[in-house]
């Protein structure tokens, strides 16, 4: 019986542990820090799979991006990515992206770009009913 209580304890601890990171991601700036400029609702169908969130910290000029899972995909392995993009005022192409794409469960991100003296967008995709589905914030220039 103390066995049995023991691994009770460390199977409750090890939850305990591993929920501890996704209420910070589902709450506050989800590792960003800054201000939310844009946060862009992802729904597939009607169903709510995730969403991105897009920040700007003006004590050092950085821009910031996560693609939250939500809904369906909250908790659930799949292939998500989040990229930011970024050009100079005037220039037709933006550079090539800082991003991160894998296997997640919670979110991909937070991934970081200087942003002062740029426009910046940020992208973000999930994987969901076997297809990959992105979505995109509009352009913030600073």
């Amino acid at each position: 019986m103390k066995g049995l209580l023991l691994a009770g304890v460390v199977v409750a601890g090890a939850s305990l542990y591993m929920m501890m990171p996704q209420a910070k991601a589902a709450d506050g700036d989800a590792g960003c820090g800054g201000k939310l400029i844009e946060y862009v609702p992802f729904t597939v169908n009607g169903q709510k799979i995730g969403q991105l969130q897009l920040y700007y910290n003006a004590q050092n000029g950085m821009n910031c991006a996560v693609m939250l899972h939500g809904g369906a995909t909250w908790g659930v392995a799949r292939d998500t990515g989040v990229a930011l993009f970024r050009k100079r005022r005037g220039d037709q192409y933006y550079t090539e992206p800082a991003f991160e794409r894998d296997t997640f469960r919670y979110q991909a991100g937070p991934i970081r770009t200087a942003g002062d003296g740029w426009c910046v967008k940020g992208g973000g995709g999930i994987t969901h009913g076997g297809k990959h589905y992105t979505l995109y914030t509009g352009d913030h220039c600073g």
